[in-house]
């Protein structure tokens, strides 16, 4: 749950039967329940701005949903002879967890002084993970509140 769309925390929960169920006194005007913290809009936007500074890594516009928002890749440079694994994030609505992966990698990609990936792991990561979509849930993602 969370109160301002930022700072998610755990509510109990049972399950009873098939149904989910928690109690919770919200001391706030607002309160959001997700069962895992959303990836909102903003924090993509974010990510895909960091990633256009970046020399190894370039973001472009590989289509567009049926309500016209931009479907983005994030590409580098293919290594030659070595293998390519496509990274894609968020297929379905319930797929948070799967952008917030994919953030934390391209973090590492783009961050050059990190000491846990010494510049030749990172230069082969670069090369072997082409490209990386952060998000093809376009349609009923795209469709929920975003900041």
């Amino acid at each position: 749950a969370s109160h301002d769309g930022r700072h998610w925390f755990r509510v109990p929960t049972e399950v009873d039967g098939g149904d989910l169920v928690f109690e919770h006194e919200r001391p706030a005007l607002t309160t959001q329940y997700a069962y895992f913290a959303p990836y909102c809009a903003a924090r993509r936007r974010m990510l895909l701005k960091g990633v256009t500074g970046s020399p190894h890594l370039r973001a472009r516009v590989l289509g567009r949903s049926l309500q016209g928002r931009a479907l983005h890749v994030v590409e580098n440079e293919p290594l030659p002879g070595v293998p390519h694994v496509w990274v894609v994030a968020r297929q379905h609505p319930g797929e948070p967890m799967a952008e917030w992966a994919l953030d934390g990698a391209l973090r590492l990609l783009l961050d050059t002084q990190d000491p846990r990936v010494p510049a030749a792991s990172a230069m082969q990561l670069r090369g072997i993970f082409t490209p990386y979509r952060p998000s093809l849930d376009f349609l009923s993602g795209a469709n929920a509140i975003q900041p």
